[in-house]
């Protein structure tokens, strides 16, 4: 015979686990960004290589970044969530912007693209 499961008590206990594993990913992706193993690879910043090989979008992976650029400033809030007082989500607002590398912040092209290109000789006469 099978036993009740409490849901609401399995939901918090995988929602505590996913936010230790997100705080995990975040100190990590900032460690692969810093080791430019991404560009060996072709990739023009860590942040593509890590959302297009781990299936998520921009967000999410400017998210860890930020997050995980920010640990030390962020350690009290680190620690409340490694408390359960406060969920993973609540660190990225917290944490601000990630910080960039020189390399991440270069100029990839100067020239427009087509579809802007067309978008504003809409409106020329």
């Amino acid at each position: 015979m099978l036993e009740t499961i409490d849901l609401g008590a399995l939901l918090t206990c995988m929602r505590g686990t996913i936010d230790k594993l997100e705080l995990e990913f975040a100190e990590i992706a900032v460690e692969f960004e810093r080791t430019e193993g991404w560009a060996e690879d072709g990739y023009n910043t860590a942040s593509d290589w890590i959302r297009l090989n781990c299936h998520m979008n921009s967000n999410q992976v400017w998210n860890s970044l930020a997050v995980g650029d920010h640990m030390t400033e962020l350690s009290e809030s680190v620690q409340a969530m490694k408390e359960g007082d406060v969920g993973y989500a609540h660190l990225p607002p917290w944490a601000g912007p990630p910080k960039r590398s020189a390399r991440s912040l270069t100029k990839t092209s100067s020239c427009p693209s087509p579809r802007s290109s067309r978008r504003a000789s809409s409106f020329t006469r």
